[in-house]
């Protein structure tokens, strides 16, 4: 591919809470054409990534190795890893940066819970990685998961906080995103009073959570809007496929 073009890509969601948020308004931006295939309402997962330009697999609230109960699972496994065999950039946020580090034969595993506005820091791989030009070294994001995982053998850790050693990785074309910079505040809200319902978080970490938001999410939507928007203008150039 040589020039600007108008991407197609196809994303999976896994629960009606946790859209593409910030990389669904970045990419409508780029005049991108996106597929989503939306598993919690019965779509299937597709076999293959191509022909498209990239795959995007957002978060849920499942673990990687909930696959009895959640078989679509082994089948995103699978679509990712065509998507690597095909040269498809994949970008996978939370649980899909946890399918992609399966997909890689990493160990995905239950860890203490990271839950609301915390800091992490780039790595120095990190900070030369140029979808982090102008980010600072380290900033406040959105974190909800209780999984975490090792980096992928032949991946660039990008980023650590206190309680989770790898936060973001590159893998070649590839990336995962355990953190959340693409939500915004009705997504956060929506997860958050969601998961309070569940009894996966206590009222005092959701209070705070939400208390918090109108100071951290503008911050963290504007290095969002950066390093999604710098993505997206990759795939639309060509240069993240092989």
């Amino acid at each position: 591919m040589k020039g600007r073009h108008r991407p197609s890509v196809l994303a999976i969601e896994h629960v009606p809470v946790e859209t593409r948020g910030l990389i669904g308004d970045i990419l409508d931006e780029r005049g991108a054409s996106v597929t989503v295939a939306r598993v919690f309402a019965g779509d299937p997962v597709p076999a293959v990534a191509a022909p498209h330009d990239a795959l995007v697999v957002m978060g849920g609230p499942m673990g990687v190795y909930e696959t009895a109960r959640h078989p679509h699972l082994n089948e995103e496994i699978r679509l990712i890893r065509s998507a690597i065999a095909e040269g498809v950039p994949v970008l996978g946020v939370c649980l899909g940066s946890q399918l992609l580090a399966a997909a890689f034969g990493s160990s995905v595993r239950p860890a203490t819970k990271e839950l609301g506005w915390r800091p992490v820091t780039l790595t120095p791989d990190g900070r030369a990685d140029p979808l982090w030009a102008d980010a600072p070294e380290t900033f406040t994001v959105f974190h909800w998961h209780g999984d975490a995982f090792d980096p992928p053998a032949g991946s660039t850790s990008l980023a650590f906080s206190a309680l989770t050693p790898c936060q973001a990785f590159r893998h070649g074309l590839h990336l995962g995103f355990l953190f959340h910079l693409e939500m915004d505040d009705t997504i956060v809200r929506a997860v958050v009073e969601e998961d309070l319902a569940s009894g996966y978080v206590d009222d005092e970490t959701a209070r705070r959570t939400l208390d918090a938001m109108p100071a951290d999410g503008p911050p963290m939507r504007a290095i969002g809007r950066r390093v999604f928007g710098r993505w997206a203008d990759s795939i639309a150039a060509g240069r993240l496929r092989a």
